[in-house]
Formats: structure tokens, C-alpha cells, sequence
């Protein structure tokens, strides 16, 4: 076969040479059950045991963790089919490592130019090798939008060795601006350059909800986290459930027990 002959899925082309995609979600109940979960969140845990603590400065992330405030954070992925979809463009059979929701105040930037995975020379190398997939999903929650985050398309194929020179495409390189929405989730390779800009002018918190995707033996990477990778796993060999419209999940009351 000729090489002009191969058929390219272009999702997965567009995906291997930007390193990023923008995509949108379907516009269903599981999302709206999603967003009602945000916005619960976005003032004071319900739940009991649940908390905000700060993680970098201006920032704070829920714990002990997202996915057992509420199962949506997970039913999500399937509803959308995201899992089906996120192996298809990347070529691997993903896992979830783990799932992180934060908050984001007014104020300076908390993460200059990086990428999440690099080995220059002369220096130890950083990361999780092969580098991640995540998902962020910006909401806005009826919010004006926003930027939330700047990247290097096609850096992740485009790293030198010596750092001076890799970190002058931070200079040099034209940027993409990813902006809030809650119609759209920002999925993207690791290994790419990107930047948290300053957001000086927000009159509330923001919020980003985040999705570690790694191959399966890297889930070991992901301390901590062996429920989850459990559940993940056994809904990958399940037929989604349906998401029922309405309230956050965590508003739900047991259901009364039947009579025999």
C-alpha cells in the first residue's frame, strides 16, 4: 500500500501534530448533572468529610478527592463516551489515574511555561514517562469566558534537549489560548508547553475539573487512587447507566427500602 493510500482518522492526525484538541460535549443530562455537581462545590462542600485546601498559591483542590464527593465526576466520562473516543485519537487503551477538581482566586499566575514531562541534558528528567493525557474542563458556569490557560501547539513534538533553547519557543512560538466554557473540554498530551495566565480581574473563583488518563502500568504512578482505577476498569466492560436529570447527586436520598 502506497503511503497516500492509509486511511488517518483526523481527529487522531490533528491530535498527534497540535498535541491539543478543543472539543465539545454532548449537551445532555449527564452534563447538566455535571455542572449542578460545580456549582454545589463551588461554595462549601455538603458532604461531610470533604474540604478545599490549598494547593499552589491563589488555588485551592477539593479532598480527600473529587470522584467520592460524587460518582458523576466518573459517570460522566461514560455518558459522553469519552473513553471510547480519547483511545481512538491517541492510539493507546487509557486508563484513569486520577481526577482532580480545584479553585482558582484572582490573582497572579501559579504556573509559568513547563511542560509536565522533560529530560534535558545535564539535568534529571521530570515526569511520567511516556507523558499523560488529561482532560481539563474550564467551566464557566454561566460566567463571561475567560482565558484559562496558554499552549505551544505541536511542542510536545518539538522538544530539545538543551533547555535554554526548548524554553526559547516559549518566546519565540505563536501561543493558543484556551478560555472557559461550559460547553467544551480542553484535552491535551502532557508533554506540550503551556502556562496558567495571570487573572487579576475575576470578580469570583474560577473552577477547573482535571482527568489524568495514563497506559495501564502507570497506574502505579497514581497512588492512592486504586478504587478509582477499579471502578474506571470495570465500567470500561460495562454498558453505561443512565443519568438521571436534575439535582447534584450528593442532593439524592437513599431510596426507601421495598417491601418483600
Amino acid at each position: 500500500m502506497r503511503e497516500s493510500e492509509y486511511t488517518v482518522d483526523a481527529d487522531a492526525r490533528d491530535f498527534f501534530i497540535n498535541g491539543y484538541m478543543v472539543r465539545p460535549f454532548k449537551q445532555d443530562v449527564s452534563l447538566e448533572r455535571l455542572l449542578a455537581t460545580l456549582r454545589e462545590l463551588m461554595d462549601k462542600p455538603k458532604k461531610d468529610g470533604f474540604m478545599w485546601e490549598e494547593k499552589y498559591k491563589h488555588t485551592e483542590d477539593l479532598k480527600p478527592n473529587a470522584y467520592d464527593y460524587d460518582s458523576i465526576f466518573v459517570d460522566f466520562l461514560f455518558a459522553q463516551g469519552l473513553p471510547q473516543y480519547l483511545n481512538r485519537v491517541t492510539g493507546f487503551n487509557l486508563m484513569l489515574g486520577d481526577v482532580a477538581l480545584r479553585r482558582f482566586f484572582p490573582g497572579l499566575s501559579y504556573m509559568g511555561w513547563h511542560r509536565d514531562t522533560h529530560f534535558y541534558t545535564g539535568q534529571k528528567s521530570a515526569g511520567r514517562m511516556p507523558p499523560i493525557f488529561k482532560i481539563i474542563f474550564y467551566a464557566a458556569l454561566g460566567e463571561e469566558p475567560s482565558a484559562q490557560l496558554k499552549v505551544i501547539s505541536g511542542s510536545h513534538n518539538r522538544m530539545f534537549r538543551t533547555k535554554l533553547l526548548d524554553r526559547a519557543q516559549t518566546i519565540l512560538a505563536r501561543k493558543a489560548s484556551i478560555k472557559s466554557s461550559d460547553a467544551d473540554y480542553f484535552f491535551f498530551n502532557s508533554m506540550i508547553f503551556h502556562s496558567v495566565p495571570s487573572n487579576i480581574t475575576m470578580k469570583k473563583p474560577a473552577i477547573r475539573l482535571f482527568y489524568n488518563f495514563c497506559q495501564l502500568s502507570q497506574l502505579q504512578h497514581f497512588p492512592g487512587h486504586e478504587s478509582l482505577h477499579k471502578t474506571y476498569q470495570q465500567k470500561l466492560a460495562q454498558k453505561p447507566a443512565a443519568i438521571s436529570p436534575g439535582i447534584a447527586v450528593s442532593q439524592l436520598q437513599p431510596a426507601a427500602a421495598q417491601p418483600a
